[in-house]
């Protein structure tokens, strides 16, 4: 049968197979060492920018620890925590600490020494050229930017900067009471309590949750909104249009989007947009049941949904569902094949047109794309996310064989390595990331090509 008839009997079947994964592939795999690792390198500590150009980890050389960022070894120091980058890997950035003293490095310059600073309260900007934590003097707060300190506080509790890095908010506490500060101006107002600030995608909008006595106050661009028993999940669309949280009161919670609540449910999980924002999604549950509700819409009831995802241009929306024993995948409304476990990472192609998750049977993990079961594997890796190219028509993820690590791009394995952290594609036909063989780490470029 020629590969057109093969293409029109999928299409038939309902599954959207792209040519090039139905076609022999050869995976050309270009290495470039970065060196032999240290003995002392802590071989879980490795993290890659998203955009898979940088890596970083750290190590240990007896009573010492350092990191390593790109293959260069850095300072020593009594301890590391760390290294952390964002999408473009501008900043690798890690907290360092010696002689009973911390320290922020950044990209290998050590920033001004402090008794403390918060392991949970660090934020980047998108584009990684503003960097934000808290740090502690003697007994005062204060929360730091590319090295510059703002004002004093008694402590800090929660920290975020908008995308583009221009505006920054946190919460402190201050003379007994919590007040919110936005780019250095403390608010006059102040709560029992307070919550993580939230920017809206282009920076001008700013939400919080506050406390006052026993109630929840949601509070958005500067103006109090209804009270609750407890408010969670506040969530701005991708373009900053709708605001989304729940709230309780007594034992129900409600939905509550652009203002107007939704009926009262037992428990409410978080909030999910499509790329533009336009539609949205959550779980809700009654009972012992579950239901995903999309634009107001309950959906069938289940023992229990996770993973609910829609595409970017949000036509479609999928989720995992568990009915007893067995789990599947709903994809616009209609149950897929039922299996021992399904992970909750779904991915649709950028298009919407095609869709990839992970599930168990028998033993064994395998990934399923547009419906048609791979080959099984010894392992799948938990962390490595399955990615589609930009096109959609390649999907590429981390496993596991004879002990080796390996990429399968549209099911077609790699060389194998001892660790591998392979989380981008460089243009539609390009993986790239990094691997480690027999101790020594290299950069790698995986192109796609047909036989």
């Amino acid at each position: 049968m020629s590969l057109g008839a093969i293409r029109s009997l999928l299409l038939v079947m309902g599954l959207s197979m792209s040519v090039s994964a139905m076609e022999a592939t050869i995976l050309d795999v270009k290495e470039v060492s970065l060196g032999t690792l240290h003995a002392g390198t802590v071989m879980n500590s490795f993290t890659v920018s998203e955009d898979g150009k940088r890596v970083a980890c750290n190590a240990s050389n007896g009573a010492k620890n350092f990191a390593f960022v790109d293959g260069v070894a850095g300072k020593e120091y009594d301890q590391v925590d760390g290294p952390f980058m964002k999408q473009n890997g501008r900043n690798a950035l890690y907290r360092a600490r010696k002689g009973g003293k911390s320290t922020m490095v950044m990209d290998g310059v050590a920033g001004t020494e402090y008794d403390e600073i918060a392991a949970n309260l660090l934020a980047y900007s998108k584009d990684s050229k503003r960097v934000a934590y808290a740090a502690r003097l003697g007994r005062k707060w204060r929360v730091v930017v590319n090295g510059v300190e703002e004002q004093e506080c008694d402590e800090v509790g929660g920290l975020a900067l908008s995308d583009d890095g221009k505006r920054i908010a946190y919460t402190t506490r201050y003379a007994g009471k919590w007040f919110l500060v936005v780019d250095g101006v403390r608010d006059k107002k102040g709560y029992d309590g307070a919550n993580y600030p939230v920017f809206g995608s282009d920076g001008r909008r700013l939400l919080y949750y506050a406390k006052s006595g026993d109630k929840w106050i949601l509070v958005l661009d500067g103006a109090e909104i209804n009270q609750y028993d407890e408010v969670d999940n506040p969530a701005f669309s991708p373009d900053g249009k709708c605001v989304a949280y729940s709230g309780r009161r007594g034992n129900k919670w409600r939905s509550v989007i652009n203002g107007i609540e939704g009926r009262e449910y037992d428990k409410i999980d978080v909030f999910r947009y499509n790329h533009d924002g336009k539609h949205i999604a959550y779980a809700a549950q009654l009972g012992t049941s579950w239901c995903v509700v999309a634009d107001g819409n309950e959906g069938k009831w289940y023992d229990e949904v996770a993973g609910y995802c829609w595409s970017d241009n949000g036509t479609r929306m999928a989720f995992v569902a568990r009915q007893g024993a067995k789990k599947f995948v709903v994809k616009d409304g209609v149950e897929g094949k039922k299996y021992d476990e399904v992970w909750f990472d779904l991915v649709f192609s950028p298009d919407g047109m095609r869709l990839a998750y992970k599930v168990w049977q028998a033993g064994r993990p395998f990934v399923v794309v547009d419906g048609v079961e791979g080959s099984p594997e010894t392992e799948i890796s938990s962390f490595g996310a399955l990615i589609f190219s930009p096109d959609g028509k390649h999907l590429a993820y981390e496993a596991k064989r004879d002990r080796k690590c390996i990429v399968v791009v549209d099911g077609v394995a790699s060389k194998g390595y001892d660790m591998l952290y392979m989380p981008a594609f460089d243009g539609v036909n390009t993986l790239i990331g990094f691997g480690v063989r027999e101790r020594e780490l290299f950069r790698i470029a995986i192109t796609i090509k047909a036989k």
